[in-house]
């Protein structure tokens, strides 16, 4: 669906741009200048339980994914697949590719990249980006 998105908005621009669609991280990453994450780990039914469990010992938070307890267990999944991610663009990108994450929770899952990875990381708020070192 984001494939055909994009591809409708190049060719309605009459842009001279070539994009691809693959399901291979590797395939996707290879001689990448920037990699852009904006993905969620575990879908809606690993947000619910980031606010549920909380819920359960009395933590009533009205969002699981950048605060609170929920931002902690999210940000475990998604620190760990951005590790991942950063490892891959290691391997197959150019070198100097930056990785751009706009997944949530942003801070946490950046500095983790900047923390524990070699590739340059920054986050997205907004339309202002910032590099978390």
């Amino acid at each position: 669906m984001v494939y055909n998105l994009c591809q409708r908005d190049i060719n309605a621009n009459g842009l001279d741009i070539k994009i691809f669609k693959t399901t291979d991280r590797g395939e996707a990453f290879r001689d990448a200048n920037f990699v852009i994450s904006a993905v969620r780990i575990g879908m809606l039914e690993a947000f619910e339980k980031d606010i549920e469990i909380p819920l359960r010992y009395g933590v009533d938070q009205c969002v699981g994914d950048t605060l609170c307890a929920g931002e902690i267990m999210y940000g475990q999944r998604s620190a760990y697949a951005a590790l991942e991610f950063c490892k891959d663009i290691e391997q197959v990108a150019a070198p100097g590719c930056i990785f751009l994450n706009y997944a949530n929770p942003n801070a946490m899952v950046t500095r983790m990249c900047n923390k524990y990875s070699s590739v340059k990381t920054n986050m997205f708020r907004g339309t202002a980006k910032t590099n978390v070192r």
